[in-house]
């Protein structure tokens, strides 16, 4: 019998060694482009954070601006109150019964750490208005008339539950005439559920907080604060603090040195603390500039002074001379980039006042890393309702 011999045949070393090298490369190249557009992709989608976030907290001071003075009286009638925001916050008070000012600015502060608000000497903004606040009660107003031979009205606003007023809220009440505020043995009331009265706190409740007269005399109403506390405003207002500051602890890693974190901060009625709210991330600066019309007395009613407000302007005065507001705040899309160079300085510029402030760009201590993308957020706004 023939026997066949079977041809059995393998993969040298040298072709297996140079298969492997194959694979390597293959992987490595394929790992290459992975990392790449991985690191993209992050990036990328750090500059979307970024860039949703801004538009939100941006959002929330534009709608404070425009609403400031919002339900602030211009006449305190003999009226009291004593309290504002505590320590050290309070440089910025009208109290002890002050009439309030719609816009009060702390300009270029220079905090003693970085804790404090004013982180590379940037601007402190104070708003005051009554819908400043964020609770319910801040969001509602209505109106009260006296129609002849009948009782008072107070308006109801139909279907619209999340906009009538509760029946514990407390509430201001301004003379629409002449922007007073109506007081009757304190500043605020609260409603009543005896027929749209106003309770000012006395027992039997008084009614001096109603329209006396006939219909021509409207009264105002506005919500300042919810009863949750069960306390009564400290102040006829409400107010919110933007101002720039590192926190002790919650700062994102991505934020690059140097840079803070935007507040929003309203003033506890309670005990006039500061009860803060983040509103932007990755923030190097904030400057607040004013169009003021510094000579109202004149024909021309455009702006000619540019900057901070001046010292000893009242209440009237900045109802009478602010016509616009411009804020710059100064932050970075996304997060780190070693493949990306910012060439600086940052300028803040102003079409008034030119480049009016300028940010090193560099790797000292107190300078702004040029691996970030700078962004100089641009706000013009018009206060609507200071007068």
């Amino acid at each position: 019998m023939i026997r066949r011999i079977k041809k059995e045949e393998g993969f040298t070393i040298v072709e297996l060694m140079i298969t492997m090298v194959i694979f390597v490369l293959a992987l490595a190249a394929s790992s290459q482009m992975f990392v790449g557009m991985l690191t993209n992709f992050k990036q990328q989608s750090r500059i979307a954070e970024s860039n949703i976030e801004g538009l939100v907290g941006l959002e929330l001071l534009r709608y404070d601006i425009e609403q400031a003075g919002f339900g602030l009286f211009w006449d305190i009638s003999g009226g009291a109150y004593a309290n504002e925001a505590a320590a050290p916050a309070n440089v910025y008070n009208d109290a002890p019964n002050g009439v309030p000012r719609s816009f009060v600015l702390g300009d270029n502060l220079a905090p003693a750490t970085t804790a404090d608000p004013g982180l590379n000497n940037s601007d402190y903004l104070v708003v005051k208005s009554t819908n400043a606040a964020t609770n319910d009660a801040a969001q509602r107003f209505t109106y009260i008339t006296k129609n002849p031979g009948q009782p008072n009205i107070l308006r109801g606003w139909g279907t619209l539950g999340n906009e009538q007023m509760a029946g514990a809220d407390h509430v201001v009440i301004l003379d629409l005439n002449q922007r007073r505020l109506i007081n009757s043995g304190g500043f605020s009331a609260q409603l009543s559920n005896n027929n749209f009265s106003f309770n000012s706190g006395a027992n039997p409740p008084t009614f001096a907080f109603e329209p006396t007269r006939d219909v021509d005399n409207t009264f105002l109403v506005y919500g300042i604060k919810t009863n949750a506390d069960g306390l009564a405003p400290r102040m006829p207002f409400n107010r919110a603090d933007y101002y720039v500051r590192i926190p002790a602890a919650g700062m994102p890693q991505r934020c690059a040195p140097n840079t803070g974190m935007l507040y929003k901060a309203t003033v506890n009625h309670s005990n006039g603390a500061l009860t803060e709210m983040p509103i932007m991330d990755c923030v190097a600066d904030m400057q607040v500039v004013f169009a003021i019309d510094n000579t109202p007395t004149d024909t021309n009613i455009n702006p000619d002074l540019f900057g901070a407000i001046p010292a000893g302007y009242t209440a009237q005065n900045i109802r009478d001379q602010v016509k616009e507001v411009r804020v710059y705040i100064v932050s970075h899309e996304g997060q780190a980039d070693a493949n990306y160079n910012f060439v600086g300085p940052i300028n803040i510029n102003d079409r008034d006042l030119g480049n009016f402030k300028a940010l090193t760009v560099g790797t000292g201590a107190l300078e702004f890393s040029p691996n970030y993308r700078w962004k100089v957020h641009r706000m013009v706004l018009t206060p609507y309702n200071l007068r």
